[in-house]
């Protein structure tokens, strides 16, 4: 979903909603398309917060906040 996608922070803009920016709206930096799908850089939160603006990755436990995320990188 976010594959290719720029990297969108509060200053630079580069996903695709047109009417504002997903790292403002969601409290942190990413690879965002159309905000929806993660955040891993989002706000903590306890886990059983519901909310767009906490640390989540959709397909995990919906929009409920993780209590932790560790992401590795590999070169391809």
């Amino acid at each position: 979903m976010h594959s290719g996608m720029q990297f969108t922070t509060r200053d630079a803009d580069h996903d695709t909603l047109s009417s504002g920016n997903c790292a403002q709206e969601r409290h942190g930096a990413w690879w965002y398309t159309g905000c929806t799908h993660s955040n891993l850089n989002g706000r903590y939160k306890d886990s059983r917060q519901w909310g767009y603006d906490g640390m989540f990755w959709h397909t995990l436990d919906g929009y409920y906040s993780l209590k932790f995320a560790e992401m590795k990188m590999r070169p391809l």
